[in-house]
C-alpha cells in the first residue's frame, strides 16, 4: 500500500495531519528531526516513524534519507514553511520518486516574502497596510514624520527562524520603542518591514488549487481570540463565509497561477470599514482541524489529488462550528488577564471551557498518547 509521508513531526498542525489521512485508513508515516521533539511519532495513526538527520546542518543526508523510504506512488506531504520550501528547492530530484503539490521557490517567496507581498497587493489592488520597506538601517530615523503608531514590525520571511508565534513580531507605541524594536529585529534577520497596525476582527480563507492552478477546496474562519493576545495564531475560531474576501483570494490565486494549499489573512479595519489583507501563508495553518471539523478535509483532499483521484470542488462546509485550542487559549486569557487587564477575556475563556458546543482542537481522546506526547513538548 503507498505511503503518505508526513514531514515536521514536531508540528501541531502535523499531528492534525497524521490524524486526519490515519481515519481515512491511509499508510500514514511521520518524519522527524534528530533531537527535535517529535511528539507526532506517539499518534496511534503513525504506522512507521523515521528519524533523519538535520536539514539545516545536513540537507543531502536529510534528502538521501528521505529518497530511501520513497516508492513514486508514496505522498510527501511538508507542513512547515521551512520543509515546504526544502521540498520545493529539491523538486527535481524528487520528481518520479514521490507525489507532492508545490509551487516553485521563486512563486513561495512571492507570497512568504513580506515585501514582495505589499508589491503584489499593490499591483493586484487590493487593499493593504500601509508598509515600509528598509533598504538599509540608515532609513530608520527618517520615517518619523510617515508613521502612525502603533506599528507592528515582522520579519520579511518565516523560514530559518524556528520561532514561537510570540517572538515573530513586534508591535510598538512610539519612535523609542521602533527604533529599539527594529534593530533587535533585524539582529535576527535582516531589515524586516514596519507595517500600520490594522485594528479589528481577523478573518483566514484557506484554498487547496490542484496543479491547474483549478480550486478544489476553500474555507473560511474568524479568529475570536488569539495567542499572543493582540494577534497571532487562533486560539478560539469559527468557521464563517463572506465572499468579498474569498473573491479577493481568487483573485491572487489566479493571477500568480498557484499550485498547493495556501491561506490568506484579512483584518476588518473599524474606522474604514474596509477589509485588508495582511499576509499570505503557502502552507497549511494552525486551525486546521476547525475545517476538517467543518466537513473540508484539506489533507484528504490533498492526497486524492496526488493520487490521481477525481472529485468535485469543496465549496461548502458548516457554519458557525467553533473549535478552542486549550493550551493556546489558556495563554491568551492568562496573558489578556495579566499584561492588558482583560478580565472579561479571561471570564470568557473559563466559560468556553464548559460549552458543549466548541470542540478541543488537539487535545484528542481518541489518541490520548499523542496529546499527552504534545502536552509534554510544550510543558518540559
Amino acid at each position: 500500500m503507498p505511503k503518505v509521508v508526513i514531514l515536521d513531526a514536531n508540528s501541531r498542525v502535523s499531528l492534525t495531519i497524521v490524524r486526519a489521512l490515519g481515519l481515512k485508513g491511509l499508510n500514514v508515516v511521520v518524519v522527524g528531526v534528530d533531537g527535535w521533539r517529535n511528539f507526532c511519532f506517539k499518534s496511534k495513526y503513525s504506522k512507521k516513524n523515521y528519524t533523519f538527520v538535520d536539514y539545516r546542518s545536513n540537507p543531502e543526508g536529510y534528502l538521501d534519507s528521505l529518497i530511501s523510504i520513497l516508492n513514486k506512488d508514496d505522498v510527501v506531504i511538508p507542513v512547515s514553511i521551512n520543509t515546504i520550501l526544502f521540498i520545493s528547492k529539491h523538486q527535481e530530484r524528487l520528481r518520479g520518486v514521490a507525489k507532492f503539490l508545490l509551487p516553485d521557490v521563486d512563486k513561495i517567496d512571492l507570497v512568504n516574502n513580506k515585501a514582495n507581498l505589499a508589491n503584489l497587493a499593490k499591483e493586484l489592488d487590493i487593499p493593504h497596510p500601509r508598509t515600509f520597506i528598509l533598504s538599509s538601517l540608515d532609513e530608520l530615523s527618517k520615517l518619523n514624520g510617515y508613521l502612525n503608531y502603533p506599528l507592528i514590525i515582522k520579519f520579511r520571511v518565516d523560514q530559518g527562524l524556528y520561532f514561537y508565534p510570540r517572538k515573530r513580531y513586534k508591535i510598538v507605541e512610539n519612535k523609542e520603542q521602533l527604533i529599539k524594536s527594529y534593530k533587535e529585529m533585524a539582529a535576527c534577520q535582516e531589515l524586516p518591514v514596519i507595517q500600520e497596525v490594522v485594528n479589528g476582527d481577523s478573518y483566514a480563507v484557506s484554498m487547496l488549487v490542484d496543479a491547474d492552478s483549478n480550486i478544489k477546496a476553500s474555507f473560511m474562519h474568524k479568529r475570536i481570540r488569539t495567542y499572543p493576545y493582540r494577534g497571532g495564531p487562533s486560539s478560539l475560531c469559527e468557521s464563517c463565509y463572506k465572499k468579498e474576501l474569498v473573491d479577493c483570494a481568487k483573485k491572487i490565486v489566479n493571477s500568480i497561477k498557484w499550485k498547493g494549499i495556501i491561506n490568506f489573512e484579512f483584518k476588518y479595519d473599524e474606522v474604514s470599514g474596509k477589509f485588508y489583507l495582511i499576509e499570505i501563508n503557502p502552507r497549511f495553518w494552525g486551525s486546521l482541524s476547525l475545517a476538517i471539523e467543518s466537513d473540508i478535509n484539506f489533507p484528504y483532499l490533498l492526497y486524492l489529488i496526488l493520487a490521481g483521484k477525481q472529485f468535485d470542488s469543496n465549496m461548502d462546509y458548516q457554519l458557525n462550528k467553533r473549535m478552542r485550542f486549550l493550551v493556546q487559549d489558556m495563554l491568551s486569557a492568562t496573558e489578556g488577564i495579566i499584561a492588558h487587564g482583560d478580565l472579561k477575556c479571561f471570564c470568557r475563556f473559563v466559560k468556553d471551557i464548559f460549552s458543549p458546543s466548541i470542540r478541543e482542537g488537539t487535545l484528542q481522546i481518541n489518541d490520548i498518547k499523542g496529546s499527552l506526547a504534545y502536552l509534554k513538548s510544550k510543558i518540559l
